[in-house]
């Protein structure tokens, strides 16, 4: 299992465009708060020219166990189908991204 988990990145993340980062004060390791129309999540950003920028990445592979506040990806996404095929809609799912401000 710790060999599955390492290959994967050590742990859920998000991916994000160093011009997003830093518009939004985001550094490459800081708990960020992801929030969609469906509701927010927190993980670990990670810095990346990875994505193009406006976009991010947020890898659903994970067990909600493994996650820094215990939430799946798919409380981020609609349960709508699409109007051809009915498949999924999960891969645009619009969304905020901020840092975690600790209180």
């Amino acid at each position: 299992m710790k060999a599955l988990v390492e290959a994967e990145g050590g742990e859920p993340r998000l991916l994000i465009h160093p011009e997003d980062a830093e518009a939004r004060g985001i550094r490459d390791g800081m708990l960020v708060h992801i929030r969609s129309p469906w509701g927010r999540i927190t993980r670990k950003a990670h810095v990346t020219e990875a994505p193009i920028p406006g976009t991010v990445v947020l890898e659903g592979t994970w067990w909600e166990k493994w996650a820094p506040d215990g939430k799946g990806v798919n409380h981020l996404t609609s349960e709508r189908l699409t109007d051809l095929g009915g498949g999924s809609t999960f891969h645009s799912t619009p969304v905020e991204v901020e840092p975690l401000r600790l209180a």
